[in-house]
């Protein structure tokens, strides 16, 4: 996600009726100030390129349980029935 998509995200966080949204951002950028800033902008996640499926899955799961950040050590895979709200 470049400067562009940063600048996008924030118009949509500044947005009432898309600020509720989550965003996963996916990118291929190894900027560490990037991710800190477009977290800080409002992105539930990061995910770097190339990732495998049971990241992006974890990534989706743990954001609609209200947990906005996966963590550094999730070991493995961990694809199954999605918890009911």
């Amino acid at each position: 996600m470049g400067f562009a998509g940063v600048e996008a995200l924030g118009e949509m966080k500044r947005h009432p009726r898309a600020s509720h949204i989550p965003v996963i951002v996916v990118t291929a950028l190894q900027n560490p100030g990037l991710r800190n800033r477009v977290r800080t902008v409002g992105a539930a996640t990061v995910i770097q390129k190339p990732f495998e499926l049971w990241q992006l899955v974890d990534a989706v799961r743990l954001t609609f349980a209200g947990n906005k950040l996966i963590p550094e050590s999730t070991p493995g895979p961990n694809i199954g029935p999605l918890p009911e709200s």
